[in-house]
């Protein structure tokens, strides 16, 4: 089986703008997924950090509670 073109569709003449235009059209959505990705890491990572400040806070105050408590 062989195809059969019905009908010639004429080229677009483009300067090179169109064609510099669809590579960064195409280079963006490259990008985008792992920028989302990225961004959700760095949420994840702040959030962890968050946590991980609010025992070191509790666990430093608790030390200098128990060190009054020596002192005195």
């Amino acid at each position: 089986m062989s195809k059969v073109v019905t009908r010639y569709v004429k080229p677009i003449v483009t300067r090179g703008r169109a064609r510099k235009a669809s590579r960064l059209r195409d280079m963006l959505s490259a990008l985008e997924d792992p920028i989302v990705t990225f961004e959700e890491f760095i949420g994840d990572v702040k959030k962890r950090l968050d946590e991980v400040e609010g025992g070191l806070t509790d666990g430093l105050q608790s030390m200098k509670e128990q060190l009054k408590d020596y002192v005195w």
